[in-house]
């Protein structure tokens, strides 16, 4: 297994990326390849209501009271103070319900992560379950234990650190803020089971936060968000058929597969797609004109601030002979 991670490194470092592309237009792929035969993510609300194991058994006293409690913020950064404030003006999913497109990373190195949350959001259903309301103001997040794959469910509040800098998508004129709920919910899940995995405390002047969460191949975020085993593999010696198996599955709403480009930059390599970063899988088709498979990939940046050569809308698509001389890695479901 490929040792790189993608997305480490602070909002100064160059070892993510600062590119734009959007939100997946799945209805112009009336050619693409049959769909994947995977089971998408499990709706994490119905399994915490009707297992009857203790979802905070697993973690020390002190990680249970952050899981449960909604103004337990992590950490933000390693200066001592992690300033929070609450979000003004903002909707939970938008007008229309969560979609890829809302998600945004802002200047934390945690792409693979993002690009994982984006995947799993070409289900609406499958956010709604997994972030909710539960009094205006708190949230619940429906995770997985990334070692354990049991439900946990995680309480966060509106509020974010304040130099965050997130671009957040907007709705009417309000922020959404699903992705970042999720996020932090995710961020307070990873420091209970890396207390549990180090045996250390996680009271906050000793946790990792929002850094502990910063270069990752992808897999821990898929099993927190889906409640699915994942595998991380170079795709270099992979046959185009393998390849395509995998990537396929991105055509599966809710299914997400994640893409890790050249540490470097080589020859062949899709113009606008940076190094070591990690993006979005939106999916596969097959162009009678071009007589080829083709691959479109999301950047979870987003946005349009950071404009792309060759983009369509906010997605990047390549043939997947370019794709190869493109990306050395994928982080895909496994049964």
């Amino acid at each position: 297994m490929y040792s790189h991670k993608y997305g480490s490194g602070s909002a100064s470092a160059s070892s993510y990326a600062r590119s734009s592309s959007r939100a997946p237009s799945h209805a112009r792929r009336t050619d693409s390849p049959p769909r994947a035969s995977h089971v998408v993510a499990q709706h994490s609300s119905d399994a915490v209501e009707h297992d009857d194991h203790d979802q905070y058994a697993d973690y020390r006293p002190e990680d249970r009271q952050r899981l449960t409690s909604y103004d337990a913020h992590p950490k933000w950064n390693t200066y001592g103070e992690s300033p929070y404030a609450q979000v003004q003006d903002h909707s939970l999913y938008g007008r229309r319900g969560p979609e890829p497109k809302h998600v945004r990373q802002s200047n934390l190195g945690n792409c693979h992560m993002m690009a994982s949350l984006a995947g799993v959001a070409s289900d609406p259903n499958a956010i709604r379950n997994m972030v909710q309301e539960a009094e205006p103001g708190r949230y619940h997040v429906n995770l997985h234990d990334p070692e354990t794959l049991r439900p946990v469910r995680v309480h966060v509040d509106d509020h974010l650190p304040t130099d965050m800098e997130p671009d957040f998508h907007r709705s009417r004129g309000k922020k959404v803020i699903w992705p970042q709920v999720a996020e932090q919910g995710y961020v307070k899940l990873h420091d209970a089971r890396e207390s549990v995995k180090r045996n250390r405390d996680t009271r906050e002047r000793q946790t990792a936060g929002y850094g502990g969460i910063e270069g990752g191949t992808g897999i821990g975020a898929m099993h927190a968000f889906t409640g699915r085993r994942a595998d991380y593999l170079p795709i270099r010696n992979m046959s185009d058929g393998e390849l395509l198996h995998h990537l396929n599955k991105a055509n599966t709403p809710g299914v997400a597969v994640l893409a890790g480009s050249n540490f470097d930059r080589t020859e062949g390599m899709k113009s606008g797609i940076e190094t070591r970063h990690a993006y979005t899988v939106v999916g596969t088709r097959f162009s009678r004109s071009k007589n080829e498979y083709m691959v479109e990939v999301r950047n979870p940046h987003g946005g349009t601030q950071y404009p792309v050569l060759g983009t369509h809308g906010e997605t990047v698509e390549m043939s997947l002979r370019r794709f190869r001389a493109t990306f050395e890695t994928v982080t895909t479901p496994i049964p």
